[in-house]
């Protein structure tokens, strides 16, 4: 990994047993730290809540602009292709 400011994790411990996800967890909330990342980190296991400061539902997240996650460490990004995707996958 290079040294993004922003760091997206999908479903990453998903397949782990509860050792190696710990483990894993562990590593990821190291560099985190150690590199002053910003992590938005996606899973359905609420088990996993523990580790993070912060929480948002799927359905919040939907009813309001992406920019209201940004707002940790000064993070910003331009979102304005969004509502005009390029491919049928992005597209509702």
């Amino acid at each position: 990994i290079n040294s993004p400011d922003l760091l997206i994790a999908d479903e990453p411990t998903s397949s782990l047993d509860s050792e190696n996800r710990d483990n894993f967890l562990a590593l990821l909330m190291e560099l985190i730290h150690k590199r002053d990342m910003t992590l938005i980190f996606v899973s359905h296991d609420m088990a996993l809540a523990e580790h993070f400061t912060r929480l948002e539902a799927l359905s919040n997240i939907t009813q309001r602009p992406l920019q209201a996650l940004m707002m940790t460490k000064g993070f910003s990004m331009n979102l304005s292709n969004l509502s005009n995707p390029r491919t049928n996958y992005f597209k509702k």
